[in-house]
């Protein structure tokens, strides 16, 4: 059954889109910059110069098939249905895979999108 919401309109609940080989449980971004700073004879700041954007990405699921998001591989640029923060193709960095007697199987992965690579 979908949600509910009563309230303040423009908030988000859950993921907007279902990912293809997978039930979506978690996704999140943060983006990251790095900085210079120029200081005048006072040591005081006159200048910040940012480059270098990235953009970490980290998602969670319980796969249901062998494709899509649960063929992930590390390396090898990964598109999503759901768009997350940031520009350029997304490569994962680190897979994980956890397994229970209570729960069902889950996949992990975090991995960067770089703002020059797309």
């Amino acid at each position: 059954m979908a949600a509910t919401t009563v309230g303040t309109s423009g908030a988000s609940y859950g993921i907007a889109s279902a990912e293809s080989g997978g039930l979506m449980q978690t996704l999140g971004s943060t983006q990251r910059t790095d900085k210079e700073e120029t200081r005048n004879h006072q040591g005081e700041v006159v200048r910040v110069t940012y480059y270098n954007t990235t953009t970490e990405v980290t998602g969670e699921w319980v796969p249901t098939a062998g494709t899509g998001i649960s063929a992930v591989a590390i390396a090898t640029a990964l598109t999503l249905t759901n768009t997350v923060r940031g520009t350029g193709l997304l490569y994962p960095e680190e897979i994980t895979e956890t397994m229970t007697n209570t729960t069902e199987r889950r996949m992990s992965f975090r991995g960067m999108k770089y703002l020059n690579i797309t």
